[in-house]
């Protein structure tokens, strides 16, 4: 890629060069010295490379690296695969291609492109399939080092806490962001196909584990909706920073599948942001996720803490949208300050219908005031699932001490399973909070307009809920 101009040579395709470097680099080294394993280096260099990138974005995990196990549960046959991260009860399997891409271009080469892409991503890909396959045979999995000797036991966790990944050398962003979406490809899993690059921006960029693995889902999750198409892998994070559950927002616009929406723009400020990284004499803002003071501690509290529930936890908060995560807030604080004057602790409470709907119970629990027992709070929980016919309610208990700063949480997702027989003692239970609801409405304002949404939670309007005559 470079100009002859009056003597001077002038880069014109700088990132080609950039890509295409240390492929010469290799050709070179491997013509002078015939002897050196440049495959054998460069495999472990790069799997090796990929092992500290997740170790600096996930603190604390566990890697195993080089590992076999065996084929149809015959030790004499083994397959491998190249790293297993095991963290907070979730595990990644990442599969590292570090062969060259073909360097001929499309137009004159067409079918050499296609081979390098079912390299680069397909093969992985159906690596990452079979070590799914064999891990989540049962509830343990056994896997070796080379010589056949047991590396590790693995309890093996629920599929939504498994993560797959296709990592490569060189630099194939434009088809890998969108590698699912590809039809010459057959792939069979939501794997997320990366370059090392694009790794390392992620590890340059989120500051805590918990978001990392919130926008994991969210990636994950796009490669599920056909009609999201994204050309560069910038696109989805950028998608994240501006719409957080960016793969549900893209799959309720209700497109044919066969309609492919492709979204600009949301790589602009993150492209300025590591450009400005150069200058130090320039301000750089990083361009973020908007989240309250509340959320910020909770994630603090949350890393910093050993609880096996944190992910969930971290998940669930993480899905509320900008303005819930706001209005939550706003409640938290305006609660604390009410309790403070009246003695008693009061529910704050979320309602909806779907299941990606927020429905949470959640109680203030401060100095000086005292506390609902356990037993109420679940009993307040599973009346209103019973009562509105819930699939699932979160219970949370927020802790402040009389500074009104927050200290610690805990957190229990209850679902219908757990009223068991006793449906119609939590109903009434349920009933009387609805009504409680109204009253406490009536109260302050006087009157409810027959056309409002019922102050119960019900999500019906006052004249078909609690105003019915």
């Amino acid at each position: 890629p470079f100009l002859k101009i009056a003597d001077q040579y002038y880069c014109f395709d700088y990132f080609s060069l950039m890509d295409n470097f240390y492929r010469v680099l290799q050709k070179t080294l491997t013509k002078h010295d015939k002897s050196y394993n440049w495959a054998e280096v460069q495999s472990y260099a790069s799997e090796k490379m990929v092992e500290n990138i997740f170790k600096s974005i996930l603190p604390g995990c566990t890697v195993y690296r080089n590992n076999y196990y065996p084929i149809k549960s015959s030790l004499k046959n083994m397959a491998e695969n190249d790293i297993l991260i095991l963290y907070c009860g979730l595990m990644f399997i990442i599969e590292i291609k570090a062969g060259s891409f073909v360097y001929t271009p499309p137009i004159t080469d067409f079918d050499a492109h296609i081979i390098s892409y079912k390299k680069l991503i397909e093969e992985p890909e159906e690596q990452c399939l079979r070590t799914l396959n064999y891990i989540t045979a049962g509830t343990e999995a056994t896997i070796y080092d080379s010589q056949k000797n047991v590396k590790a036991t693995i309890s093996v966790p629920n599929k939504n806490n498994m993560f797959t990944f296709s990592i490569t050398v060189d630099n194939i962003n434009s088809f890998a962001a969108k590698a699912e979406k590809l039809k010459f490809l057959n792939l069979k899993t939501p794997t997320i196909c990366l370059s090392v690059d694009d790794l390392m921006v992620y590890r340059d960029y989120f500051e805590s584990p918990l978001q990392f693995i919130h926008f994991l889902n969210q990636r994950r999750a796009a490669t599920l909706v056909e009609t999201l198409v994204l050309n560069d892998e910038l696109d989805h994070l950028g998608m994240y920073i501006f719409n957080n559950c960016y793969a549900l927002f893209a799959s309720t616009l209700g497109l044919d599948e066969h309609t492919k929406m492709n979204y600009a723009g949301y790589r602009e400020e993150l492209d300025t942001y590591f450009t400005q990284l150069y200058h130090k004499q320039l301000h750089q803002q990083k361009p973020q996720q908007e989240l309250p003071d509340l959320f910020k501690w909770i994630l603090k509290y949350l890393e910093q803490s050993g609880s096996n529930d944190k992910i969930a936890i971290a998940n669930y908060l993480l899905n509320f949208d900008f303005d819930a995560r706001n209005a939550f807030s706003e409640q938290v604080n305006a609660t604390y300050k009410k309790q403070a004057e009246t003695q008693r602790q009061q529910a704050i409470c979320a309602f909806g219908e779907g299941e990606h709907s927020l429905r949470y119970t959640c109680f203030i629990c401060q100095p000086q005031v005292e506390e609902i027992s356990s037993d109420d709070k679940i009993e307040y929980v599973l009346g209103d699932i019973a009562r509105y016919n819930e699939d699932d309610r979160a219970l949370i208990n927020l802790y402040f001490n009389d500074m009104g700063e927050f200290k610690s949480l805990d957190y229990k997702l209850y679902t219908k399973t757990d009223i068991g027989d006793d449906y119609d003692k939590y109903y009434k239970i349920g009933d009387s909070h609805a009504s409680s609801r109204v009253g406490k409405y009536l109260s302050v304002h006087k009157e409810i307009g027959r056309n409002d949404m019922c102050p119960c939670g019900s999500g019906l309007k006052y004249k078909k809920c609690h105003g019915k005559v």
